[in-house]
């Protein structure tokens, strides 16, 4: 989001906040934010159904159940739910369910805080423990329910390419809905009232809602309960508490005149804390096989908070009823809020897969889940004793965050922050084979989102991963990946312009967008009276400009450098560094190259430096003023990358190099333009339904010491918070677009990174505020329709059979529609699943529609035969 953007929100919702509570009677909405919303629900009227049922799940979904206070330890009960998608073609979600059990006892260290004006000084000391229930589970689309797995699904394309008994394109109809069947009235209206279980979202985010509360009592700590438990469902249990010291100063009761703000605090603190956490975790892998594992930590860190301010006012008083007021809406606002958290945590996990038909291992197991390991490693080192040991993790991570947050009432709220991680672990699998790793992530994100719904989101990862035996006796052992992700709800040409140039330079795949306007077309507007002439006012014409709008869009891209690059850029020339950032944060050639010039150039945008102190504190930020300073740090950190040569050490450097919110794409910038002629690992996946749908593209391999990490870590932490996606990266489609030419004709076109074996199309009706539904699933063997490269069919309404007949029946549909499609290169592993959504033209018109729909009698008859 650009400054004058920035300045532009916050001004607005300034505005709208201090017109909320400076009166206690009501007031007129202003016309401009009337006018604003009056234009959104025009323009985006089929996301505003998307928006709404977001908002309705998120205020069911997360509740505290209760609240109780006993003494001074309070106790309360919460549910939450979170739902992934998992971007395949069987349009799976993941649904994670929190069930949360947190108790509290404030002990104050003096009988009572020190006082002085309106403020206070304290001194605390907290006790905090919480119990804690999570379930997680895979969840389809009801109509997806007999579609078991995807290997089932190649195995029926396989058969039918082999005895060739389908159509001339050998495709084969997983389901279809018979989408233009004529329903008696009883029908439709069942139909209408009936649960939407058909909506893979809708399905994922509310059905078996009783699971937020029975959670807990479904944990598989019996015979029964492990043996009832679904396949491939996950139950994690644990217990988390600390205790921590801190010491704050603040000041309350301040007045704000002529306003409805009833509670208004102002503070700073400081506060240091040790925890634990104890974790038992289960996957039931098989029928009869469960993997279980156990987790301890250890974590001690300090926090310091600057200007935490916090303003509670009332939005609506609500009504007096029996001396009681009832829908009372209050919210809070928070100027600014800056926090900085330093923790080291220590973490041990050992897993176990066990044999439930075993009655030894079953035995292991029911102790295992409540942490008393001894049967379980005295099993595992016998043959055939039904308990293998799968793995063990020891590992130490330090931590450092620093995030800022502004929140104006419900109008707008803004934050940003960073990450610098580092982690040693040694990692055993059940092998024998060990590996001894070097993590270090530096995450930079910036977001916002604001009462009428626009949002954005931009975060960018710097990732190595060292594995040390490798790193020492071979030329490998060492990655380093860089990922961005940048999600905007409502994109204008500038923005988009911006991230596809991004996406482009950091993967190397330039010209892969094509350009796009930059104005809608050109407007006249009447613009009365700003010139005088003579004794009166005249008319004006001027012309008006307004810039295109992309809705909704987002991109994400991960590039990875081998042991090699890495090393290249580390040895990178120390006297053509400075050119090089120069190129990197877009100044002048020559403006750094020597100590004079860089001078000048702090005098010369000194003010802009001077500026950024005061708007860091609203979460602004202007470049010239910062582009400096960071490349000095840039360019200080970069020199002495050479000088080390322990693999640890070095991953606590590469850490540090890429600390900064503000020039993350500097930072890319300079990796590419130190490397340049090398070719770099790459993915990337976009999606912009207005221009293009979803396209995704890859080339080249991370290093062998990527992929080791990656596996380790994934059996590991299969209890994680997030989607469950596996694709093959290489069965790619680069781009996906349907445009619809004119009524009887619509346009694929999708480009093929190789030629697949199988290709897997869905289309659904997707409008924003009626019923979701699926017209089509199929799966094609191998057909010339499919070819590597970029492919372009027109899709005819009078199609007459084959696969172009049911896609074609399924497009006409005069609906929102999705189209999906797949590709696998081999039995049972797809890529990734590219989609577009379109307005679909209207239905084949039937015999005994109104004059105006009819066609020409030789048409329908063709049509019929």
């Amino acid at each position: 989001m650009t400054l004058k953007k920035s300045l532009k929100l916050f001004m607005l919702s300034a505005l709208i906040t201090s017109a909320t509570f400076a009166q206690t009677t009501p007031q007129p909405w202003p016309g401009k934010f009337l006018g604003k919303i009056t234009s959104e629900l025009g323009e985006e009227w089929e996301d505003v159904g998307l928006s709404l049922s977001t908002s309705i799940f998120e205020s069911i979904t997360d509740r505290t159940l209760f609240s109780e206070q006993f003494g001074d330890v309070r106790f309360q009960a919460k549910v939450k739910r979170r739902v992934y998608d998992n971007h395949d073609i069987l349009d799976t979600w993941t649904v994670i369910d929190y069930f949360q059990i947190p108790m509290s006892l404030p002990i104050p260290i003096t009988s009572e805080e020190i006082g002085f004006a309106n403020g206070t000084v304290g001194v605390q000391l907290g006790l905090n423990l919480s119990l804690n229930a999570v379930n997680i589970r895979q969840v389809k689309p009801k109509a997806f329910a007999k579609l078991a797995t995807i290997e089932q699904l190649t195995e029926q394309a396989r058969q039918a390419q082999e005895l060739s008994q389908e159509n001339e394109e050998g495709a084969i109809i997983i389901e279809e809905n018979d989408h233009n069947a004529q329903l008696d009235f009883k029908s439709k209206l069942k139909d209408f009232i009936e649960w939407d279980t058909d909506n893979p979202k809708t399905r994922a985010r509310y059905s078996k809602l009783v699971n937020l509360i029975s959670n807990p009592f479904k944990i598989p700590v019996t015979k029964k309960k492990v043996r009832k438990m679904p396949i491939g469902d996950i139950s994690s249990y644990f217990l988390e508490g600390n205790i921590q010291l801190g010491a704050s100063v603040g000041w309350t009761g301040i007045d704000v005149p002529a306003s409805t703000i009833t509670d208004a605090k102002v503070g700073l603190g400081v506060s240091t804390y040790l925890g634990g956490k104890f974790r038992v975790s289960v996957l039931k892998e098989k029928e009869n096989i469960a993997h279980l594992k156990v987790t301890k930590e250890r974590n001690r860190g300090v926090t310091g908070t600057l200007g935490s301010a916090e303003f509670k006012h009332e939005i609506f008083e609500g009504f007096v009823v029996l001396d009681q007021t009832i829908f009372k809406i209050s919210d809070s606002i928070v100027p600014f809020n800056l926090v900085v958290n330093k923790e080291r945590k220590e973490q041990f996990d050992i897993g176990y897969r066990y044999d439930l038909n075993n009655e030894k291992a079953m035995d292991a197991y029911l102790a295992a889940t409540m942490g008393r390991l001894k049967k379980s490693d005295l099993l595992a080192q016998e043959k055939d004793s039904g308990v293998t040991k799968a793995y063990t993790r020891d590992q130490v991570a330090h931590t450092t965050n620093r995030s800022y947050r502004m929140k104006l009432s419900l109008v707008f709220e803004k934050s940003q922050g960073t990450q610098r991680k580092y982690t040693k672990a040694k990692i055993t699998l059940g092998d024998g084979d060990e590996h001894r790793i070097f993590y270090s992530v530096n995450s930079n994100f910036k977001s916002y989102a604001t009462l009428w719904g626009s949002s954005e989101l931009k975060r960018h990862t710097f990732t190595s991963v060292i594995d040390k035996d490798d790193f020492d006796n071979t030329d490998k052992g060492m990655v380093l990946k860089v990922e961005g992700a940048i999600e905007d709800s409502n994109t204008n040409a500038k923005e988009i312009s911006a991230y596809m140039a991004e996406v482009e330079f950091a993967t190397g795949q330039h010209g892969l967008f094509k350009p796009v306007p930059k104005y809608e077309p050109l407007l006249k507007k009447l613009c009365k009276g700003a010139k005088k002439r003579g004794h009166g006012r005249r008319d004006i014409n001027c012309q008006y400009l307004k810039l295109a709008d992309y809705d909704k869009t987002s991109f994400f891209y991960r590039i990875g450098l081998t042991r090699n690059q890495v090393q290249k850029f580390i040895d990178f020339p120390e006297d053509k560094m400075w050119e090089t950032l120069e190129v990197a944060f877009g100044v002048k050639e020559d403006s750094w190259q020597s100590t004079g010039r860089r001078t000048w150039h702090a005098v010369k945008n000194g003010y802009a430096t001077f500026l950024n102190l005061p708007l860091t504190f609203f979460g602004f930020h202007l470049k010239k003023g910062g582009e400096l300073f960071m490349a000095r740090k840039f360019f200080k950190r970069w020199k002495k990358l050479k000088e080390e040569k322990n693999p640890e050490e070095l991953s606590k450097k590469l850490a540090k190099l890429f600390t900064s919110t503000n020039h993350n794409l500097s930072m890319i910038k300079v990796i590419r333009e130190a490397l340049q002629g090398e070719k770099i690992s790459y993915f990337l996946t976009a999606k912009a339904d207005d221009l293009f749908g979803r396209m995704t593209k890859s080339g080249g391999q991370i290093d062998d010491v990527d992929t080791i990490s990656y596996e380790a870590n994934s059996k590991i932490e299969f209890d994680a918070a997030g989607s469950r996606t596996k694709v093959d990266p290489k069965a790619s489609i680069i781009k996906f677009d349907i445009d619809v030419k004119d009524e009887d004709n619509i346009e694929i076109t999708y480009n093929l990174a190789e030629k697949p074996k199988n290709v897997f199309i869905r289309i659904d009706q997707s409008p924003g505020w009626s019923r979701y539904k699926n017209l089509l699933k199929v799966i094609t063997v191998e057909s010339s329709l499919f070819e590597r490269g970029i492919n372009t069919i027109i899709i005819n309404r009078n199609e007459v059979d084959g696969i172009r007949k049911k896609i074609a029946d399924a497009l006409f549909n005069g609906k929102y529609t999705t189209a999906y499609m797949a590709i696998s290169l081999e039995e049972g592993k797809w890529g990734a699943v590219a989609s577009k959504r379109f307005k679909a033209p209207d239905p084949t018109p039937l015999p005994g529609d109104d004059d105006k729909n009819e066609e020409p009698a030789s048409t329908l008859e063709e049509r019929e035969r």
